[in-house]
Parts: structure tokens; C-alpha cells; sequence
């Protein structure tokens, strides 16, 4: 996505709350607080208990960081979408992404019976 928006110059929405929410992230970062620990795990993994605005906020608040040039917080919540869809099956994650599958019922059965096989052997 980043290719994309820096080759076209295509602006990314986000609202005033996002960026109130990365300045928030930049603050607590900088800051040396000793409750900054517990702070992070809240800010970055609203993935813990999914729930539509969550899952929205923070891939808004990746897009947005990643549009402004801040590496550091659209690893971290890369990083936190990637823990919280470990392990997680297929229709999960498809889920997650708002993603329809483009398989039948019998391919993806066909799919998934290929991949328990190859984990046997």
C-alpha cells in the first residue's frame, strides 16, 4: 500500500481523531512513564477483544502512520494485527479484513483436506 500511495500521491482518509490518537502514541512513546507498558498494551492491541471500532481504529491509525512516514508505529501495529491473527483459521482472518472467500464450499473443503494431508507426511 505504501508503493502505492507514495508513487500516486493518493491522500488517505483519516479524521481528527486518528491523528489525535497518533499524537497521543508519539507522547506516551516519548515520555519515560512507568506506566507506559500497560498503556501500549491498550493502545496497541485493541485487537484483544475484537470488536468493529477497534478494528477499524487501528487499521486506520496503521494507514495514517503509515501515510505520515512513521515506520516505528506502523510496525507496531502491523505487529499487533500479526499477533492477534496467529493461529487464528482462515474464516478469521478473512473476517478480520472484511475478505469474502472466492472458494466454493467443495474447493475449500478440497483446500483444506490438501493441507491437514501435507502436515501428515
Amino acid at each position: 500500500m505504501s508503493l502505492i500511495i507514495l508513487q500516486y500521491n493518493v491522500p488517505v482518509k483519516f479524521n481528527s481523531y486518528i491523528i489525535g490518537r497518533i499524537i497521543e502514541s508519539s507522547r506516551n512513546r516519548a515520555s519515560r512513564s512507568s506506566d507506559r507498558a500497560y498503556w501500549e498494551q491498550d493502545f496497541f492491541h485493541p485487537c484483544r477483544e475484537p470488536n468493529q471500532r477497534k478494528r477499524k481504529e487501528l487499521i486506520a491509525i496503521m494507514e495514517a502512520s503509515e501515510y505520515l512516514g512513521m515506520e516505528s508505529l506502523v510496525e507496531l501495529t502491523t505487529q499487533s494485527i500479526a499477533n492477534y491473527l496467529k493461529g487464528k483459521n482462515p474464516l478469521t482472518i478473512r473476517s478480520f479484513w472484511k475478505v469474502e472467500g472466492d472458494l466454493t464450499a467443495e474447493e475449500e473443503a478440497k483446500a483444506l483436506a490438501m493441507g491437514v494431508a501435507a502436515w501428515r507426511n
